[in-house]
Order: structure tokens, then C-alpha cells, then sequence
């Protein structure tokens, strides 16, 4: 729901969401561009009809109903509607609001229609029609009952103009409606208040109050942007100066509402300025200025004959025309102004004037009948309007009549009539709450009674005269000392609440900044983490480009690595179409911020800036990446706006060349640990061949070794046959055992070339290069059967047995050499750490698969003094070992651990306790396309 005014501050939070509209959801920015053309009607009615256009030109944003729209159509006519009835087009303003009346009725908004009366209040009141005055508020105020802001100043609003429509009597009836404090109100509420409360008070004579009150308006009408009610309060400021004998500062006030009208260019409220000016300079005796701004006056009035203003003017130019002694203009005057004031409801005081006015001006004519009728008129007007001081001027103006007519010779009132009138007229003032009567009439009364021949009487009133002369001058020299006093403590006052303000708001402000620092140091935190968790250059440049146009609005330009050391040699990792090139000067500028290892500020047209310059006019930064004292490249960035890069920008780029630089450190150095670790995986695939070479080696060397010994036996016992033969001598047993000894020996032969034929074959398929990782179907048992047959000589010589408990049948899917390899690491292992001092030991091979996902879970049990808790956390780390110094270098479990995860995508855990042995599970996933996880990049534990 829409407020009906906002204040300053809330005004600039529009703009700011508003502007630039790309840094808010569409819909938020569709919202607040209604809220704040709405709120700018009157204080930049200009801004007001752009946005309102943008809105009804541009697509409606995901997020706005129908709905929404259709009011904000309605709300968009309401608001020309206003403006166009500031601008003095009354007929236009009538035709726009019918529209946006009938629309919110249809939509069945109390909020739209409410607004919708309130601005048919003010066109009656332009237009000087007071039964549409009355009925459009009392609608407003039954429309708004669910909107306390608004119930409050439709409430003030009405009170107010009761002022001038039955005076105090029926304004008094409507202050239980109203807060009684106000010092707690919105500055939107206090200005309609505080206004209605002034005028009351001035209406009533208490000027101190009316100028507090009035000022307090004024002040909050400025704020909120309720330009027509700070114009008007303004005009009555100057007005009631005015009557407190301080015109200086009167005429300051008028002149400070005559040039907000003419800023504004409201003829309406010009003209209010103009009527209340013309008065004051009447009052001065500028009587020829006077009816100059009158006459300009009534000329921005023409288009609203029946205004309260155009009255004002009248009556204003009708007293001048008389103080200049021109009876005849100021009858015509005072004519007019009766006739228009009959029209215009809240014209009583008006009208009242107009008739004495007429009165003096046909006594100067000497037509006396006719101020008779008019002072008859005014009379009854002011006790009606239960107007007392009317009533009196009214009785001397009566008195005065009589006289005249006397002194033309006229029998109708003798002078003791003369003196009656004058006497009534006397003690009608002396029963006023203001005191004692004016020294004018003191003055006139005496002048009758001396002609009716009461000297002495006429005398004491005389005295009396002089006295009540010396005290209203004394109490008018008050007043205006106290006028002028309460200028000064009223202008302090808003001296001090404004300085006040300005300390708010600039504490504001500093808070707003120090939060949004804040929430940019949490943020740049993360996205510090995000750039240094990257360790190659490309990726780097990606981050560092996404965080930059999510911070800063645009990309970086390139990023520049110095491979040379020194700047000579610059290679482009990255680059986008925007930056340093664009200005032609090549690699000129980026090899000085290298070797200077300075950043280089640029103005818009690519010129350099000294850095001590650079505040407020850098368009374009090149920064060094420095990490440790050590240039590893550079960066820049080009603002894409129109405005240079201001203290915080500079700030959160600095910040992320600061993580550009440790990232490309971090960069540097995996690459470099990469390489070394290549080199040492090498070594220990090496030296992992010789091992196996060696075990095979001394498999092979038993059955060989059985088969030399059997061939030599067999040669002895041939030697032997062969000399029985030779010598004859040869018996059937000798001949019974050659032949068996034969038949042992090659069995044995036989069964040694079995057993070698078996141990060259598993090698082969182990020695199979494991880059060809073609995935096939293996069998888990056969793979296991073929490692531990392979590693069986070292299992036996470190005093290890076996026990191999996978089941048959169980199958797996991907590189059986991989598999190998990590089974292999795992009981080598076992025989280097688990079983130091020369202790025995068992190893099982276990497995299982899970039903449910499928998986399958290998086990490598061993049964040996198991892993200490400091080293668990690390033991897949590369190049940790707890043998280190005794020539391991660490790389087994960590090359199983990528094997692993890398080929298979699945875990390896281990689980031990100290003497308690160690079990290591290999969970494998179920089939999946190997040749995408061998694709995949080895995920290597964090050093």
C-alpha cells in the first residue's frame, strides 16, 4: 500500500533502489519506481511523470499481477490528475480523476478512492465550491478508516477549513478527532496537524502559538514534499508576522513562498503568494506595489473566479483603493469580491470585510442608504459567524454612518443618537477577550459627545484615547519585539533540529558504510577461498572474472604471467576484448607494473594518473600480483561505467589481486610439487619393478634350481647304467631303480616346470602396462589369487601367512591391472610396517557385496601392531611415511588411494587400533562406465 507522502530520507532509498535498476530484481525496481513517482508528485513532478511513463511503456516484469498493473494504472492517472490541477488545469484534473475514481472502484480499492476524494477536496477548494469541499473529505475519511496516516490528515484537513467555514464554534468540535500531542507524530501527520493548529491560534489571536505551530508545519511539509501545504504555510507565516507588526520578516516568508511557487510554476498557489504580498505591502503604505502584485494576482486567478484566493485578492486591492482615497475603485472592487464570496463556503470573514468595505467606500460617496445596507448585512453576517470583533466594527461603522449623514444635514439621527450608537459600540469592544476597546473609537466617540456639548466627558475619553494609544503602540512593540524573538528562537530551533539531522543522517550513513564494508569483507572472504582453492591459472582468471563483474560490475582485462622474473617476459594466460589494449600501447604499460611492482591508474582516456591524483578520476587500474616480494604477473580492470572507480572499489580490487596473487603462489607451487612427485612416483615404480622382478626371480630360481638337481642326478645315475652296461654287470634291481629314480625325477622336472610356466604367466599378466585399462569383467577371487601368488615368496620371508576368503563368483567391472597394483601396495604394506622385529603375522583377503547399492567391499586384514592415531589421518598423503629415513618415500598407499578413487570412483578407508592390527576396506561402486572415471582428474588427499 501506498503512503500518501514519504519523507526525504525515504524518497532517497527509493532512488537508490531505483537507480541503476540492474542491481534489483525487476519486479522490487517496477515497485519502487510506482512508490516514488507517487512520492515525488509535488516535490519533482517532472521525475514523477517520467517514471509513470516508463511504467506504462515497459513490459510488466515476472511477479507483478494483474492486478498490480490495473492499480497502478489507476494510481498513475490519480497522480497526472494532481499535477495537472497544481498546474491550474482544473477541467483536465476533473477528467483524470473521474478515470482513476472509476478504476479503483472497480478494483474495490478504499485506499485509491480515499486519495481519489482528497483530491477532489482540493479541486472544490480551488474552484471555491463548498458543499464539494465537505462531501469529498467526509467520503475520504469513511474510505481511509483502515489507514491511520491518512485518517489523521483528512481529519486536520477538515478542521482546518472549518476554520473559515463557521470559524472556531464548529472547528473546536473536531479536535477530539486529532492527536493532542504531536511532538510523537511522522513528520507526514505532524505537518497536517500542526497547520491546523496554527491557524486555529491565529484565527484566535494567540500568535505565539501559531507561529510555533506554523513553522513546525512548515518544516515538516518541506520534508515529506508536500510542496502545496509548505507554499501555504508560508503565505500564512508572512501573514501572521504581518498582523504582529513584524513586516520584515513577514515579507521573508511571502518572498520565500513566492519563489517555491514560481520554482514549482503553480499559478494557483503563486497567486495565494501574490494576494498575502499585496496585503503586506498595503500594510507598509506600498500602495502603488501593492496593487501591482494584486493585480498579478488576480490575474493567475482568472481561471478560478470563485476561489478563496481570488477573494483574498480583492479584499486585499479594495482596502488599497480606499487607503489611496479611491472610493469609486474600491467600490468596484468590493462589489465584485461580494458578489464572488456569496459563491464560496468558506468565505464568511471574507465577505463580512467586502460588505464594511462597500460601507466606507459609499460613505465617501455620501450614500449613506446604501453603506446602511451594507453595514446591516456585515452586522448579521458577524453575529451569525458569532464574529465579536466584526460586530463591533460593525456598530462603529454604524455610529460613523450616522454622523456623516448628520453632518450633511440629515434629521434622521439626532447627535444623541450619534452618541448612542458610539456607546454601544464602546461597550460591545469592551466585553471582547481581547480588552479595551480600540483609540479610534475612543477617539470618534469623543468627537460626538463634544458636539452634543459633554466636554469634560468627551475629554476623559480622550484621555482614555491617549492611554489605550500608548498602550496598544507599547503592545504592538511588544508584539513585535516578541515576534521577532520567536523568529530568532524558531529559527534556532530549526537550525538545531537540521544540524541534528545532518548528524543522523550522516551517522546513518556512516553506519550504512561501515555495514556494507562489512558485508563486503565477508564476502570477499568467501570469495578469497574461492580463488586460492583454485590451483590452475586458467580457472584462476575464470574465478577472478566472475567475483569482478559480481563486485565491481565488469570483467578484469587480462592477467599477464611473468615468466621471465624480471617482466621481460609476459605470457597471457586469459583475456577479454576490454582494457589496456584498447589503448594501443601493447605490453608497454603492464612490463612497468611488473618491474615496478606498482599498481598504474588510468583516466578515462587512458592517460596516467600520478597515484596521489588518482582519487575519483581512475577509470582503468593495473595492479601487480606480489606474494612474498616475488611478481608473479599482473591484472587489470576498466571501470564500464561512466564514473571513475570510487575508495571502495579500489579497496575490494585490491583485495582480490591480493588473492589473484597467493593463488597463482599456490598455482606455482602444486605445479611444482606435481613434478616432483611425477619423478618420485617413477622411482618407486621402478623400484616397485625391481622388487617384483627380484620375488619372481626367486620363485623361478626353486623350480630351476629342483630341475638342475634332478637333470644331475639323473646324469650320475645314467653315468652308472651306461658303465653296467659297458662292463655287463648290470642287474634287473639296478635296472628296476634307474628307472624309478627316472620316474621321481622327471615328475619333479615336470612339476617345477608347472610351477615356473605358472609363475611366468601371472607375471605377465601383472607386468601388463596399466595405461591400457580397457574395462573388462574380472573376477575378484582369480585377481587376488594371482597377487598373493606373485607376492607369496616376500609374504614367507618376512614370516607372513595368508588366507584368501573372497568368494568365488564375484565379479567387478574396470581395470584388473589396477586392481593388482593396489592389492599388491597394500600387502607390501603389510610386510614393511606391520610386523617389525621379525614377528609373525597373518594377512586375510576378504569381500562382500552390498544388496541394496550394489557395491562391493573388499577387506585387507592384517593382524599386526596396527597404525598409530597421529599418522591415521595422514597415511594417504603423498610422500608421508613413518619410515621415511629408512629408504620409503611415501607414495604407495597414495598411489593406491588415486587408483582407487580415480579408475574405480570408489573409497579406501582404513580402520586400526595399536597392537590390534589394521584393515584396510576398498569399496568399490557397482558397473559404471569406467572410461569416463578414468577420464576423470585423480583426486588427491590435501597436504
Amino acid at each position: 500500500m501506498l503512503a500518501l507522502f514519504y519523507t526525504q530520507s525515504q524518497r532517497l532509498a527509493l532512488e537508490r533502489v531505483t537507480s541503476p535498476p540492474e542491481q534489483a530484481p525487476p519486479s522490487l525496481v517496477w515497485r519502487m519506481r510506482l512508490q516514488l513517482a507517487w512520492a515525488q508528485r509535488q516535490a519533482d513532478p517532472e521525475l514523477a511523470l517520467r517514471l509513470v511513463d516508463i511504467l506504462g511503456s515497459e513490459p510488466l516484469p515476472a511477479g507483478i499481477s494483474r492486478r498490480d498493473a490495473e492499480l497502478a494504472t489507476a494510481r498513475s492517472l490519480l497522480l497526472k490528475a494532481e499535477i495537472r490541477l497544481l498546474l491550474g488545469d482544473a477541467d483536465s484534473a476533473r477528467a483524470g480523476l473521474l478515470q482513476a475514481r472509476q478504476q479503483f472502484a472497480a478494483l474495490e480499492d478504499a485506499i485509491g478512492l480515499a486519495d481519489c476524494h482528497f483530491l477532489r477536496f482540493y479541486i472544490a477548494a480551488d474552484g471555491g465550491d463548498g458543499t464539494e469541499m465537505w462531501d469529498s473529505l467526509t467520503q475520504a475519511l469513511e474510505a481511509a478508516k483502515g489507514d491511520p496516516e491518512r485518517t489523521t490528515v483528512f481529519a486536520a484537513t477538515r478542521a482546518r477549513a472549518a476554520i473559515f467555514h463557521e470559524a472556531m464554534k464548529l472547528a473546536a468540535t473536531y479536535d477530539d478527532e486529532l492527536p493532542q500531542d504531536i511532538s510523537d507524530l511522522p513528520a507526514v501527520e505532524s505537518a497536517a496537524v500542526a497547520d491546523y493548529l496554527g491557524m486555529r491560534a491565529g484565527m484566535d489571536g494567540q500568535y505565539s502559538q501559531a507561529l510555533s505551530h506554523l513553522s513546525l508545519a512548515h518544516e515538516h511539509a518541506i520534508e515529506t514534499g508536500q510542496q502545496r501545504r509548505a507554499i501555504t504555510i508560508a503565505t500564512n507565516l508572512g501573514h501572521t508576522y504581518s498582523r504582529m507588526g513584524e513586516f520584515q520578516t513577514a515579507l521573508e516568508w511571502l518572498t520565500r513562498a513566492i519563489e517555491l511557487s514560481r520554482r514549482c510554476a503553480w499559478p494557483g498557489l503563486l497567486s495565494l503568494c501574490l494576494a498575502h504580498l499585496g496585503e503586506a505591502q498595503r500594510r507598509l503604505g506600498r500602495h502603488f506595489a501593492a496593487r501591482a502584485t494584486l493585480s498579478e494576482c488576480l490575474e493567475l486567478c482568472s481561471r478560478h473566479p470563485n476561489g478563496r484566493t481570488t477573494a483574498l485578492a480583492l479584499e486585499a486591492l479594495g482596502q488599497t483603493a480606499l487607503d489611496q482615497g479611491d472610493a469609486a475603485s474600491a467600490k468596484d472592487v468590493f462589489a465584485t469580491l461580494i458578489d464572488r464570496s456569496t459563491q464560496i463556503r468558506d468565505a464568511q470573514d471574507l465577505l463580512i470585510q467586502a460588505h464594511f468595505g462597500m460601507a466606507r467606500a459609499m460613505l465617501a460617496q455620501s450614500d449613506h442608504a446604501g453603506a446602511y445596507e451594507h453595514i446591516r448585512q456585515g452586522l448579521e453576517l458577524a453575529q451569525r459567524a458569532r464574529r465579536p470583533q466584526d460586530e463591533v466594527e460593525a456598530l462603529a461603522l454604524l455610529a460613523e454612518a450616522a454622523r456623516s449623514e448628520r453632518s450633511h444635514g440629515s434629521s434622521r439621527y439626532t447627535a444623541a443618537d450619534v452618541v448612542n450608537l458610539y456607546m454601544d459600540a464602546l461597550r460591545q469592544a469592551e466585553r471582547l477577550p481581547a480588552g479595551s476597546p480600540a483609540p479610534e473609537l475612543f477617539e470618534a466617540s469623543a468627537q460626538a459627545i463634544a458636539e452634543c456639548g459633554g466636554h469634560e466627558r468627551a475629554y476623559h475619553l480622550l484621555e482614555r484615547a491617549v492611554m489605550e494609544l500608548k498602550r496598544k503602540q507599547t503592545s504592538s512593540n511588544a508584539l513585535a519585539r516578541q515576534a521577532l524573538r520567536l523568529h530568532h528562537e524558531i529559527e534556532q530551533a530549526r537550525s538545531e533540529r537540521a544540524y541534528l539531522r545532518t548528524l543522523a543522517e550522516a551517522e546513518s550513513i556512516r553506519s550504512q558504510n561501515l555495514a556494507s564494508s562489512l558485508q563486503v569483507l565477508h564476502h570477499l572472504a568467501g570469495v578469497g577461498q574461492a580463488i586460492t582453492h583454485e590451483l590452475d591459472p586458467h580457472r584462476i582468471h575464470d574465478v577472478l572474472n566472475f567475483h569482478c563483474i559480481e563486485l565491481l560490475g565488469g570483467p578484469c582485462s587480462v592477467l599477464w604471467m611473468n615468466e621471465g622474473g624480471k617482466g621481460e617476459k609476459l605470457t597471457a594466460v586469459s583475456a577479454n576484448d576490454v582494457g589496456i589494449e584498447a589503448h594501443g600501447r601493447g605490453l608497454e604499460l603492464w612490463r612497468k607494473c611488473v618491474q615496478s611492482g606498482q599498481s598504474l591508474f588510468l583516466d578515462s582516456s587512458g592517460q596516467e594518473l600520478e597515484a596521489s591524483e588518482a582519487q575519483g578520476l581512475t577509470f582503468e587500474v593495473l595492479s601487480p600480483l606480489i606474494c612474498a616480494e616475488r611478481t608473479l604477473g599482473a591484472i587489470g580492470f576498466r571501470c564500464p561505467g561512466a564514473l571513475p572507480l570510487d575508495t571502495q572499489q579500489l579497496l575490494i580490487w585490491r583485495s582480490l589481486c591480493g588473492y589473484t596473487a597467493v593463488a597463482l603462489d599456490n598455482a606455482l607451487a602444486q605445479k611444482r610439487a606435481s613434478l616432483l612427485q611425477r619423478e618420485l612416483m617413477t622411482k618407486e615404480r621402478i623400484q616397485a619393478l625391481s622388487t617384483l622382478v627380484a620375488s619372481v626371480a626367486h620363485e623361478l630360481n626353486t623350480p630351476i634350481g629342483n630341475c638342475r638337481l634332478v637333470a644331475s642326478t639323473l646324469q650320475g645315475r645314467l653315468s652308472e647304467v651306461t658303465s653296467h652296461l659297458a662292463q655287463q654287470s648290470l642287474k634287473r634291481a639296478d635296472w628296476v631303480r634307474y628307472c624309478q629314480d627316472l620316474s621321481q625325477g622327471l615328475s619333479l622336472v615336470e612339476r617345477s616346470m608347472t610351477r615356473a610356466d605358472s609363475l611366468i604367466a601371472s607375471f605377465k599378466q601383472f607386468a601388463l602396462h596399466t595405461e591400457q585399462t580397457a574395462p573388462q569383467n574380472f573376477g575378484l577371487r582369480t585377481i587376488s589369487d594371482r597377487v598373493l601368488q606373485v607376492m607369496a615368496g616376500r609374504l614367507k620371508e618376512g614370516g607372513i601367512s595368508w588366507v584368501n576368503r573372497i568368494p568365488q563368483g564375484l565379479t567387478l567391472h574396470g581395470s584388473p591391472q589396477a586392481l593388482s597394483q593396489v592389492l599388491e601396495i597394500l600387502l607390501d604394506n603389510a610386510i614393511k610396517h606391520a610386523y617389525p622385529d621379525s614377528r609373525t603375522g597373518l594377512v586375510v583377503l576378504s569381500a562382500e557385496r552390498d544388496q541394496v547399492s550394489g557395491c562391493t567391499r573388499l577387506h585387507v586384514t592384517d593382524s599386526g601392531q596396527g597404525i598409530d592415531s597421529d599418522a591415521m589421518h595422514r597415511i594417504f598423503e603423498p610422500f608421508f611415511s613413518t619410515k621415511l629415513g629408512a629408504g620409503l618415500n611415501g607414495l604407495g598407499l597414495s598411489v593406491a588411494y588415486n587408483l582407487v578413487q580415480g579408475l574405480f570412483g570408489g573409497q579406501i578407508t582404513v580402520s586400526s587400533r595399536p597392537e590390534h592390527g589394521c584393515s584396510f576396506c576398498i569399496e568399490l561402486p557397482g558397473r559404471h562406465t569406467f572410461q569416463e572415471l578414468a577420464a576423470q582428474p585423480s583426486q588427491e588427499p590435501s597436504v
